[in-house]
This record gives C-alpha cells, structure tokens and sequence, in this order.
C-alpha cells in the first residue's frame, strides 16, 4: 500500500521535473531570441 503511493508520488515528481525543464527550456530560448533582437537593433540604430 505505501510502496504503491510512493511509486505514485515519485511518478508525479518526474512529470513535474520533465514540464519544469521543458518550460526552462522555452523561456531561455525566448529571453535570449529578445536579447539578441535588442542587440541587432541597437546595433542597427548606431550604424553598426
């Protein structure tokens, strides 16, 4: 019975996990795509 809860709550822990870095993941990839367009248009902007 609590063997079989803990499996359970291990399972939901590693769902958790694996959304949590696929949701890093995301934000990372965005926050940097923004950095890097600010860049080029301050860039642009100068005459660079």
């Amino acid at each position: 019975m609590i063997s079989g809860q803990l499996d359970h709550i291990e399972h939901r822990m590693d769902s958790i996990e694996a959304a949590a870095v696929r949701q890093g993941a995301i934000a990372g990839g965005v926050a940097g795509g923004l950095i890097t367009t600010t860049i080029l248009l301050i860039k642009a902007q100068m005459g660079l």
